[in-house]
């Protein structure tokens, strides 16, 4: 189980809105001051003035508004989902280019388009499309979906500092 700080930034019944807490991975790092994974992320975090994008999560133990809690995904459904995001939509783009160009060789001997450039590009785009639109399918409709979101584990703390309260939207 992979887990994160978070806070709870806003509620709706059994979801929760949450925001990780400051500081990351770098903060523990003995080679933070000179790497540059870490001045780029807080580079980027100073210019765009924000910490994250808040996460809806199930909340299970009924944190409330402004607790800590630790939040937890699954690492095998963490590892599966970017093996889907990343690996079937460059798979389904090489797939259906080759594919392409093989069609166009066929149906256009000795034309200019018999070539395949751009037979494959336009078969690229139509397989990467495809691709994601797989992938977007496959993670809301799938059963296994409710599995690989993440989870509220524990509340570590209640309610400290202020917490402007957040609306999660239908």
């Amino acid at each position: 189980m992979l887990v994160e700080e978070a806070r709870v930034v806003g509620l709706r019944g059994e979801r929760a809105l949450v925001q990780a807490t400051p500081g990351s991975a770098c903060d523990g790092c003995q080679l933070r001051s000179g790497c540059g994974s870490g001045a780029l992320a807080g580079w980027m975090a100073r210019w765009l003035g924000r910490r994250g994008e808040p996460l809806e999560v199930r909340n299970p133990v009924g944190a409330r508004l402004g607790d800590a809690v630790e939040v937890g995904v699954p690492e095998g459904a963490l590892l599966r989902g970017s093996l889907l995001l990343y690996a079937l939509p460059l798979g389904l783009m090489l797939l259906c280019a080759i594919a392409a160009t093989r069609l166009a060789s066929a149906l256009f001997a000795g034309s200019a388009f018999a070539a395949g450039d751009p037979a494959a590009m336009l078969g690229a785009v139509i397989g990467l499309a495809a691709g994601f639109a797989a992938v977007r399918w496959r993670t809301v409709r799938s059963p296994r979906a409710a599995e690989a979101r993440p989870v509220i584990l524990r509340v570590l703390g209640e309610r400290r500092g202020a917490v402007v309260p957040v609306s999660i939207g239908a």
